[in-house]
């Protein structure tokens, strides 16, 4: 009795050891297992943290283009030093998307019309835009590689693999505690896109205008990655939204065949993190290898006052111009040759002499005054960019001018919901400078009305945009001045340029352009008595 007892005491002693040694290596598993979770989840949530740093770093990335000025993935105010023009005011940045879409609306917008000046105008601008994408393309690759150098608009340095790394870090720390750690040099940035997203660039408006099939928008949005072609011209849009977004990264690619380009904007984060464990021993280490992609943020073309076109008449209405639609098909007026086309070179105009200039879209000397309306037009259509409404555009054209006897003007500008209204001031805008690289055209003895003949100026001030070819105020629409010295204006083709106003120059240390907030003059066309 006594032998049976102890062997079952022994075995009870044993069952007990044997429970317990099983229960430990649970335990000391789950918590392991645990550990290993929670690193999966804080590696996650570093490496989605990395992309998202990488996006907003892209989104920040400029080039400055000859023939748009600053060009981004975002548009951007003209809030940046280091975009500052030779007025010393601040030049905005157009996102990609603005600019093509705008393109591929005055393509629309020159159909609708049936002008082909127009068109010729917007064919330009493509071909422009396609090596102002490219050039982007090519800048952004660039800026993700390791010691890549760039500035953003304030001068501050792009650093989107720096920037990736400081966020996996700082995500890796706060939530792992130190139990795993990003492996050196293994973070990695890729460029490319994927397919299916939805822009916040919006399609022309009002819709049955936008010329395209119901997959290829989304919810009056342009869907990226597609090719949304018009008008013989392939368009295809980037992946931006109104803020910084995860997507999925198992849909990311790097190259899509059936595309004639695309611009790679959604940023792939990849990275391993080595995890430090105490399963197998009291140094044990698996790797683990993480990815992530994110779509870049774009600011909307918010452009709050893109500037008027302005019809000056300070002699008082003109009978045979009841509308701005008559200054365009006044039969005088697209037979008459331009006497002059001319630039300011060094700077504005008075102060700098005149030089004849051709209009590269026209490209020959006395063309038609008509056709050189066209291309101020269509620089104004350009200002309003992606947003304005080709219907509104349409009626404003059409309705009726002021019937004032005194000195007035007429002008259209675009709201901030792309509606275009007509207004009339009093008196009409004295007579305004030349703009430096931006140009003028005269015709005389062109109108008549009542047996009275009228000459056609026009100043056109965002021709060329841009610091580099734009002229000292970049292409931008200048503000209504203060005039000199009183004396009148002489009424001649051959005007005299100390009666002309004076443009103002920012502080020097830069500042933001008044005609930003506040609509300025982008196009003067006036008509005034011939002596």
């Amino acid at each position: 009795m006594r032998n049976t007892r102890h062997a079952r005491g022994s075995m009870l002693i044993l069952t007990v050891a044997v429970t317990a040694f099983i229960a430990a290596v649970f335990v000391i598993f789950l918590l392991n297992f645990v550990r290993f979770t929670g690193s999966h989840q804080e590696q996650r949530t570093a490496i989605e943290a990395a992309s998202i740093a990488a996006a907003k770093a892209l989104s920040r990335v400029v080039v400055e283009d000859q023939n748009f000025g600053f060009v981004s993935l975002s548009n951007q105010a003209p809030i940046g030093p280091a975009t500052k023009a030779g007025d010393n005011y601040y030049m905005p940045v157009t996102g990609i998307n603005t600019l093509l879409a705008t393109i591929r609306l005055d393509l629309i917008l020159a159909d609708v019309l049936k002008d082909k000046t127009l068109k010729d105008c917007a064919l330009a601008d493509y071909d422009n835009a396609m090596r102002a994408r490219q050039t982007l393309a090519d800048t952004l690759q660039a800026a993700i590689q390791p010691g890549a150098k760039n500035l953003d608009i304030f001068g501050k340095p792009i650093t989107p693999l720096d920037d990736a790394v400081a966020a996996y870090n700082s995500n890796q720390v706060r939530l792992a505690g130190g139990t795993t750690r990003l492996v050196p040099g293994s973070m990695k940035l890729t460029l490319g896109c994927v397919p299916g997203l939805t822009t916040n660039t919006r399609i022309p408006y009002p819709s049955n205008f936008a010329q395209l099939d119901s997959d290829q928008q989304d919810n009056l949005f342009y869907k990226s990655y597609l090719n949304i072609p018009y008008a013989g011209k392939d368009f295809v849009f980037a992946a931006t939204a109104d803020n910084i977004t995860l997507v999925d990264f198992r849909k990311f690619q790097t190259t899509l065949p059936n595309l004639p380009y695309f611009t790679p904007a959604i940023v792939k984060c990849e990275a391993d993190e080595e995890f430090i464990g105490t399963q197998t021993g009291p140094k044990a280490s698996r790797f683990v290898h993480a990815a992530s992609c994110a779509q870049p943020s774009s600011l909307a073309d918010n452009r709050p006052a893109p500037g008027r076109l302005v019809l000056s008449l300070p002699n008082g209405s003109v009978n045979s111009i009841t509308n701005f639609r008559d200054v365009f098909t006044y039969a005088g007026i697209n037979k008459s040759p331009s006497d002059y086309i001319q630039t300011p070179l060094n700077s504005d105009c008075p102060s700098d002499q005149l030089t004849d200039v051709l209009i590269p879209v026209i490209g020959k000397e006395h063309a038609p005054i008509g056709q050189v309306l066209r291309v101020a037009l269509y620089d104004w259509l350009r200002r309003c960019g992606s947003r304005l409404n080709i219907q509104s555009f349409q009626d404003a054209f059409v309705q009726p001018l002021g019937a004032s006897s005194g000195s007035h003007a007429n002008f259209l500008e675009m709201k901030s919901d792309g509606t275009v209204s007509l207004k009339e001031i009093d008196p009409a805008p004295v007579l305004l400078p030349v703009s430096h690289k931006q140009w003028i055209s005269v015709t005389g003895v062109t109108v008549q009305s009542q047996n009275q003949f009228y000459d056609v100026y026009i100043r056109d001030y965002v021709n060329q945009p841009g610091r580099i070819r734009g002229g000292i105020h970049g292409g931008e629409p200048l503000p209504q001045v203060v005039p000199p010295p009183p004396s009148q204006p002489v009424n001649t083709i051959q005007f005299n340029a100390n009666n002309l106003a004076i443009f103002p120059m920012g502080p020097p240390g830069g500042a933001i352009r008044p005609t930003y907030q506040t609509n300025g003059i982008a196009v003067e066309i006036r008509i005034q008595y011939h002596p």
